[in-house]
Parts: C-alpha cells; sequence; structure tokens
C-alpha cells in the first residue's frame, strides 16, 4: 500500500465473489457502474480482445461477424459480489463505457460498432435507443468513432464522449436528437470518461492521453454555456487519467502512468493507483484560460492490497458514498474487478 494512503480508503479484498474471478465468461472488464439500489453491473468483452489488428487505418472494425457470445452484462451483489443476473448475449462486439441515470436505464458504448446503447429500465433484452451506425465510423451529427462513455442529466440531455478518433463531447436531447458537439477546441486527446455534476451544471472529462480533466458547462441552466470551460486539471507528467467519477465537492479517478522517455537500464514503470482530489470552486469563467488554480489542491492516492492494477479502465462511486468499484481490462489480469471502502 502506498505509504502516505489514508486510511479511511481500503479495498475489500474479498470481493467480488472468487467464481465470479474464475468465470471462463468474465473477459476484459472496461466498464463499471452502480444503479440506485446499489448493485454493481459489470460491462466486459467475453473472449474478445482489442488489439492492434483490431480496426484498419480507416478505424474500420476487421472481424464484424466476432459478435460476443457470452453475456457481456453481469450484476453483482454490492456486499458480497456474487452473481445476481447476467445478459448482453449476442448484441456487442467491443464493449467499452457504462452508465446508469437517474431512473435506472442502463448506456453503454460499443468501439468496434462506433454505438451507443440505451436499455430502459426492466426491458434489457431490446435496446429502446441507438445513436450511431453500425460499424460506420464518421465525425458528423449521427456517427461516432469509438465512442467511450455516457452521461445523462435528469432533464434527459445526453452526453456522448467521442472519443478515440474525435476530439470532442456530442449531446443530444432524450429522444437522440443532436444538440450540439464541443470540446474540439481543447485538442483532447482520447475522450476516454465523463462524469456528470449536475448540482453545479457541471460535465467533466477525462483527457487520457493529454493527461488533463476539463470540466465545461453542462449547459443545463443555460443551452448557450454548453461547452465552456468551466476548470482545468493537469495530472503529473506521463500521468494519464483513464476514468474519472465526481461525488460531492470531490473527483475520484483512476491513473497510469506512462515515462515520458526512456533510459536503457533505468525502470521507471509505476503502478496504476487510484486518486481523489477536491474539485475547487468551479465557476463559469468563458474565455479566461488562467483557471487551473480552481482544481488545485491536494491529491490522495490509492491502490489495491489484493493485487496491483493492470489497465484500470472505470469507476464508479456507491450511491451511498461509502464504496468505490474499479474495473480493470487487462487481458491477462486475474482480479479485474475491485471494491474499496470509504
Amino acid at each position: 500500500v502506498l505509504e502516505d494512503q489514508p486510511n479511511f480508503i481500503r479495498e475489500d479484498p474479498s470481493w467480488p465473489n472468487a467464481e465470479i474471478l474464475r468465470s471462463e465468461l468474465l473477459g476484459q472488464v472496461c466498464g463499471v457502474h452502480a444503479d440506485s439500489a446499489g448493485k454493481v453491473f459489470v460491462f466486459h468483452r467475453g473472449s474478445n480482445i482489442w488489439d492492434e489488428h483490431s480496426f484498419d487505418y480507416k478505424n474500420i472494425y476487421q472481424n464484424q461477424t466476432q459478435i460476443v457470445d457470452e453475456p457481456t452484462i453481469l450484476v453483482l451483489d454490492p456486499r458480497n459480489g456474487s452473481l445476481l443476473e447476467a445478459f448482453g448475449r449476442r448484441r456487442f462486439v467491443l464493449p467499452h463505457g457504462m452508465y446508469i441515470d437517474f431512473e435506472d436505464n442502463i448506456w453503454v458504448t460499443d468501439v468496434a460498432l462506433h454505438q451507443v446503447f440505451k436499455f430502459s429500465r426492466g426491458y434489457k433484452d431490446h435496446a429502446s435507443l441507438v445513436l450511431g451506425d453500425r460499424f460506420v465510423p464518421g465525425s458528423d451529427e449521427t456517427h461516432f468513432c469509438k465512442p467511450t462513455d455516457v452521461a445523462v442529466t435528469t432533464r434527459g440531455i445526453i452526453f456522448v464522449s467521442d472519443g478515440y478518433c474525435n476530439q470532442r463531447i456530442v449531446a443530444f436531447h432524450k429522444n437522440g436528437t443532436f444538440l450540439k458537439a464541443f470540446g474540439q477546441e481543447e485538442n483532447m486527446l482520447v475522450v476516454h470518461s465523463l462524469t456528470l455534476l449536475e448540482a453545479n451544471d457541471t460535465l467533466c472529462a477525462a483527457d487520457r492521453e493529454g493527461g488533463r480533466v476539463i470540466c465545461f458547462d453542462a449547459g443545463i441552466n443555460d443551452f448557450s454555456n454548453m461547452g465552456r470551460i468551466k476548470g482545468l486539471y493537469s495530472l503529473d507528467e506521463g500521468e494519464k487519467p483513464y476514468a474519472i467519477a465526481a461525488k460531492g465537492a470531490l473527483l475520484f479517478g483512476i491513473r497510469l502512468y506512462q515515462p515520458p522517455f526512456q533510459l536503457p537500464g533505468l525502470n521507471l514503470f509505476q503502478p496504476p493507483t487510484g486518486f481523489i482530489r477536491e474539485l475547487g470552486e468551479l465557476q463559469n469563467n468563458g474565455q479566461n484560460r488562467q483557471i487551473q488554480q480552481a482544481m488545485d489542491a491536494k491529491v490522495i492516492a490509492f491502490e489495491p492490497i489484493s493485487e496491483e492494477f493492470k489497465i484500470p479502465h472505470d469507476i464508479v462511486i456507491s450511491p451511498d458514498g461509502f464504496a468505490i468499484y474499479i474495473a480493470d481490462c487487462h487481458k491477462n489480469s486475474r482480479k479485474r474487478l475491485y471494491k474499496f471502502m470509504i
């Protein structure tokens, strides 16, 4: 455990149930979220793996018959991690992000399909809304290119981080009608994760390869403000924020470290860690870019005791705020799912 890791953050090494981790059905775990009752939803890739051969230079997936045969969405008991439910068979190719909204609707993204799916509460066999064109990448109002995550306001505004090839966030009306795209001018490099602070009218995005967390006006109170910068947090050199989640005035996240340079015989590797920091006062500063200090606060790091993170890929805070769940999508990770108690 990190020397400065606070004693109020501790992993529950017994979670999830060992049978879940031994299951051959559980592939790369890339998405995790929780519903209003605290049940933990897991989105995984089954036997499919994303590697250097998956896409061509035009971002078109190369094996379009390779649909995941296993149930891709698992529902786990938050207390002991036992399996409660499994569904989503023969529907997805390369699962990525997962989000559960205030009505317990399930939202997921698939980077191979270049699509976003909504499954209404109680109707898990058929998507009630599909955004994007199956297997067709693009950058207009009806296409994505490897979309990564979703966030939805209580008024129904849908935000999609788009994603690996488009440096933007796209907003839609609750019926799927395009509203606005923003963030391109910030030159984000892989918009990998979103978190919504609705009480503050704020949407934050993890700029993974840019090493930043950027917070925008969500435009809930005033649509004309949607996309304006409200806060910016740059991680240390070489650190990449893979996922973020907000709770109250705190920002939770997971970060990987990639040394900015390599020297022969010198190992600069650092294991991935979780982090917590204060968000500070997120005010709408219009075009003012001198706002980094608004998020400059002490950063608390944490890591597991059971097994080191390999590629921690998604994070969610339980509805009661007492647990952190993290998904690890490394293909050789034994643990794959982590629970921390706060």
